[in-house]
């Protein structure tokens, strides 16, 4: 799950220092690097917690489910904006 969320952070990187956006799809782009930076730091939370309960470890796996599909939907935002300027 970290590896996929790294993975997803580098190619963002990636995308922000190909091209120049317009602000608006800035925007999203930026949005979805902060929230793939999120994700990376409560993954790490996960690892390095000293003892989480199954009840705490469900919480934490729903909430993690809930930012990445966050960040789908702010991902699927900048890339319908670039599509349309193309």
């Amino acid at each position: 799950m970290q590896a996929d969320a790294q993975a997803i952070r580098n190619m963002l990187i990636e995308l922000a220092f190909l091209e120049q956006y317009d602000d608006e799809i800035e925007i999203y782009l930026q949005a979805s690097l902060q929230q793939s930076i999120k994700i990376e730091q409560k993954i790490g939370q996960v690892y390095t917690g000293d003892f989480y309960s199954r009840k705490d470890l469900t919480v934490l796996y729903h909430n993690l489910q809930v930012d990445f599909r966050s960040l789908l939907m702010s991902f699927t935002s900048f890339y319908e904006g670039y599509k349309t300027i193309e």
